[in-house]
């Protein structure tokens, strides 16, 4: 259940099964702040962003989604340009984005430039002048080189795939859209990325990967924005652990692991879950644990050149959850902080789960009443349309195809009015409707129970967790 319409927040009120016999509850709450003078205030909530669950969203898992059930640790995204200084041309520039000893990186942005190369020789070009640069993975290091072979036998969806450019033998795994990436000799010019590292600048001598096993060898991209889910090692993490189409080692060999980024031995998922690690979405080094109240500190994205600092909001206190009766205040998980220094806005998406400790399916059970209060409003769930109405209502559209459509429409409407007033209520003080026979009258099979034989007691057990039996 959405509430788009909060003042000061835009939030999602949603129930997903964690094991039978148990319920989920999960709030997803975005924030919206203006930045003023390196103060912060709320303002207007942007709706939550990308669903991934949306059909008509193409592509459907977009980078930066604010919909993923769970992040163990907040991801801290600046988006925008890096200015140059007074807002004067220049040839090369750092900025860098520092929070109270948990985050300090910086990104060497130097003008479009590019490389010549004559079989193994290679010279790099004069940056152009610039003034403003997209901080943004297309211009990191990265790429594709169309010349690569997948150097084994290729199954035929992967033949589709990789004439679709979509997973490419030839790809850089850790950023397929930047530039700089080429495999072996050639003769011609190459685009040169123009955010780097700079304790890892790409020199002539390491332009050219000598072969694409060696792939991991290569610098980093540098960045501050989010991470396609298509990409090393996020990828990694996924069920089943897919990998490059030529794999890397996951030790200090590796430059995430060496660097700290990344445990040795990282890429260990579950059998039908992504592990927790794929759902943090900042580049890397930008993960941290947000207690709320840290300061920021922004250089060389803000309009002149000027640097900006501000205090981060203070962390969302605990959300209450009210349900059949009981209540309980539950903690929150700060999943994201952006900062759009160009719009001078940040956004904070914040979340809880509660456990229900009953099974509630939605479209099947018809009155759920929970809700949920945070700091300044609350979110009450309003379940789908039940099953039973579904049902009913597809069963009178197929018996009366054909009729006008006009006829259909307004039928259907009854046919949806006449389900609801015909459901038993599961909320205690809620009266039935009149003409239902009472539930205590209504008596169930006589059933021997020695007829299951030896499932009786699998059978028994598995309707005390579902809460059927006591």
């Amino acid at each position: 259940m959405r509430s788009p319409s909060h003042p000061t927040a835009d939030a999602e009120l949603t129930l997903q099964e964690r094991e039978i016999g148990s319920t989920i509850a999960r709030v997803l709450l975005k924030r919206t702040f203006a930045i003023n003078g390196g103060k912060t205030s709320l303002s207007a909530p942007e709706p939550l962003r990308d669903d991934f669950r949306d059909g008509s969203l193409v592509p459907r898992f977009r980078p930066g989604t604010e919909f993923w059930p769970e992040k163990r640790r907040t991801d801290v995204v600046v988006r925008g340009l890096a200015h140059s200084p007074d807002g004067l041309p220049t040839h090369e520039m750092d900025v860098s984005v520092a929070i109270d000893r948990k985050i300090e990186k910086s990104i060497r942005v130097i003008g479009p430039r590019v490389a010549r190369v004559r079989g193994s020789r290679v010279q790099f070009g004069t940056p152009e002048p610039f003034t403003s640069m997209s901080i943004g993975y297309e211009n990191a290091y990265g790429g594709k080189d169309e010349r690569v072979q997948p150097g084994r036998e290729v199954t035929f969806g992967e033949f589709v795939l990789a004439s679709a450019g979509v997973d490419h033998p030839g790809a850089y795994p850790r950023n397929p859209i930047g530039k700089g990436f080429v495999v072996g000799s050639m003769d011609g010019e190459i685009s040169l990325p123009s955010l780097e590292d700079p304790t890892d600048l790409l020199t002539p001598d390491r332009l050219l990967v000598k072969d694409m096993s060696r792939w991991h060898e290569q610098p980093m991209p540098w960045c501050f924005e989010w991470l396609s889910l298509l990409t090393f090692p996020r990828y990694r993490f996924l069920p089943g652990a897919p990998d490059a189409w030529f794999t890397s080692p996951d030790d200090n060999r590796l430059a995430e692991v060496s660097r700290g980024f990344l445990p040795s031995g990282f890429a260990k998922p579950g059998e039908s879950f992504p592990a927790p690690e794929f759902f943090q979405e900042a580049s890397l080094g930008m993960c941290c644990d947000f207690e709320g109240g840290e300061v920021i500190h922004i250089r060389g994205m803000v309009r002149g050149g000027a640097a900006l600092s501000l205090v981060l909001p203070q962390r969302e206190p605990a959300f209450s959850f009210s349900f059949d009766g009981r209540e309980e205040r539950v903690a929150t998980r700060t999943h994201s902080v952006e900062i759009r220094p160009d719009e001078e806005t940040l956004t904070v998406v914040s979340a809880a789960d509660f456990d229900m400790q009953r099974t509630i399916i939605p479209g099947v059970h018809k009155y759920v009443d929970l809700r949920v209060a945070f700091s300044d409003g609350e979110i009450r769930y309003q379940p789908p349309r039940t099953d039973h109405d579904t049902h009913r209502v597809a069963a009178f559209s197929m018996s009366g195809m054909g009729g006008s459509g006009w006829r259909d429409k307004y039928s259907h409407d009854l046919y949806v009015d006449e389900a609801e007033e015909n459901e038993y209520p599961l909320v205690a003080g809620i009266d039935p409707p009149a003409g239902l026979v009472p539930l205590d009258e209504i008596h169930g099979p006589d059933v021997e129970l020695t007829a299951f034989g030896a499932e009786l007691s699998s059978t028994v057990e598995l309707l005390r967790k579902t809460g059927w039996l006591s």
